[in-house]
């Protein structure tokens, strides 16, 4: 029986017509996420500091809220060490100009970056959760709905963060399309993370003028109020626009090169 002829390509994919891929030298837009991926621990370590300083040395008295943003951080520093070591493999490339054994290294290392970014969405959602319930001591029904919140949470951040555990049986399929075995629809998989994880983002969001809405206080000072309590906004704003871009992503096969700007909101 004969072998499978070699692919008369060097990537991962054909290159388009007119498109001579360059292995040694391809294009690439990996500045953008070495840039974020330094930038963006850099802000949250600023800012970090200033919510820590306030707590530990003016107000001299630290919460639960305060060292689960501790533990955001950390992780969050993680994915973004992970985020630049997989341009070094060809992250933000495209995929005529990857190579099989570099693609593969890509999915490898970015493992951790699924267990890094869901931990720290958990965390970071968990703390503000407990800053509200700081304010609801008396108020049953709003603790009751702030912990079915953090169940929610808890539940598909684990499942999403673990998910390379059950995507394909064998787990080395994730990463070598030509072995033997089965994955689930990943497409799927993903989508409903994304949903989930904007929908909590909404209610988190809201949660606050629960609390706001019984005081006996004019309109305008609750808005006010509002407003500071409600910071996650842009927050919600990304989770909507990586939720748009999946469908798009789906239909796109430069993995390589689509996912680089996820990565970035990531």
């Amino acid at each position: 029986m004969a072998s499978a002829q070699a692919p008369d390509y060097p990537g991962m994919l054909p290159p388009p017509p007119g498109i001579t891929p360059n292995i040694d030298h391809p294009e690439s837009a990996a500045w953008k996420l070495i840039v974020a991926g330094i930038l963006c621990p850099v802000f949250a370590i600023i800012f970090w500091s200033l919510r820590h300083y306030t707590t530990l040395v003016l107000v001299r008295r630290s919460y639960v809220d305060d060292w689960l943003i501790v533990a955001s951080l950390v992780l969050a520093i993680g994915l973004s060490i992970v985020d630049i070591s997989q341009t070094r493999y060809g992250m933000c490339t495209h995929m005529w100009e990857t190579t099989p054994d570099n693609f593969q290294r890509i999915v490898i290392v970015g493992i951790p970056a699924s267990v890094f970014y869901n931990l720290s969405t958990l965390f970071v959602k968990a703390s503000i959760l407990s800053f509200y319930l700081r304010f609801a001591a008396a108020n049953r029904p709003f603790r009751i709905a702030v912990y079915t919140v953090l169940f929610v949470i808890t539940g598909y951040s684990l499942n999403a963060g673990f998910s390379f555990l059950y995507l394909c049986n064998p787990i080395h399929k994730l990463w070598d399309g030509s072995a033997e075995g089965t994955c689930v629809d990943l497409y799927t998989a993903f989508l409903v993370s994304s949903v989930l994880n904007a929908v909590t983002d909404v209610i988190i969001l809201l949660l606050p003028i629960w609390l706001l809405w019984p005081l006996r206080v004019k309109i305008t000072q609750k808005i006010l109020v509002a407003l500071v309590l409600m910071p996650g906004g842009f927050v919600c704003a990304v989770s909507f626009l990586r939720l748009a871009s999946i469908p798009d992503g789906a239909n796109d096969p430069d993995t390589t090169w689509r996912y680089c700007d996820n990565n970035i909101w990531w």
